[in-house]
């Protein structure tokens, strides 16, 4: 569901949007999982990975258009409920638990306002190139 959601929204978006003015920009949410492997998390990473290589394609098929653009958006390690769980969680790979578990302990995860700060920042400057994969850090 994550997976196929994700493609059927974007799907619909640009078949309703694609080249009408004004600039049409397409986030997808993706995390450092999609481009590096985490153990314990093969899921989540296949997911993400899948999502990445959708929105880079839905970039490459549409290049060449004026108005359209694609980004990646990977907001971080944030300090939400999924990180709480992973701070928790006993079947989780030892090394990403204790990674999880200290930057919670040290508030060290980040803000999940300052990560959409910085995607409006990234949209509003426009300097990103389309289907790129742009993580907060």
């Amino acid at each position: 569901l994550n997976v196929t959601s994700a493609t059927w929204i974007s799907s619909q978006f640009v078949s309703t949007f694609d080249d009408t003015p004004p600039l049409v920009r397409i986030v997808n949410i993706s995390s450092l999982c999609a481009i590096e492997p985490f153990q314990t998390m093969a899921v989540y990473c296949m997911g993400k990975a899948a999502r990445d290589m959708y929105h880079l394609v839905l970039a490459k098929e549409h290049k060449d258009s004026d108005t359209m653009k694609v980004l990646n958006y990977a907001p971080g390690p944030c300090d939400t409920e999924m990180t709480d769980v992973l701070a928790g969680s006993a079947v989780l790979d030892w090394d990403l638990h204790q990674y999880y578990a200290t930057s919670k302990r040290d508030q060290k995860l980040v803000d999940p306002l300052d990560s959409a700060k910085k995607l409006i920042e990234l949209l509003e400057k426009d300097e990103f190139t389309t289907g790129s994969h742009v993580d907060y850090f």
